[in-house]
């Protein structure tokens, strides 16, 4: 899921549209190493690319843990 929408995102913003690999990095890439939770990816996996950055400038705010700890 999280490959997919990545690389749907790199297609549309740098090989389509008018992002350059660096503003890939920063807006995209940087900001969803940080995102752990698969529910998240699973709740957005119909954005469009544009939509993703905005997505991934405010993931939330739920913590990257298990529901479980032991």
């Amino acid at each position: 899921m999280r490959y997919e929408l990545l690389r749907d995102a790199y297609t549309g913003l740098v090989q389509e549209g008018e992002h350059s690999e660096d503003d890939f990095e920063d807006q995209v890439l940087e900001p969803a190493r940080k995102i752990g939770r698969a529910k998240w990816w699973i709740d957005n996996r119909d954005s469009t690319s544009a939509m993703l950055i905005e997505l991934l400038a405010d993931p939330g705010t739920e913590p990257d843990e298990n529901e479980n700890p032991w």
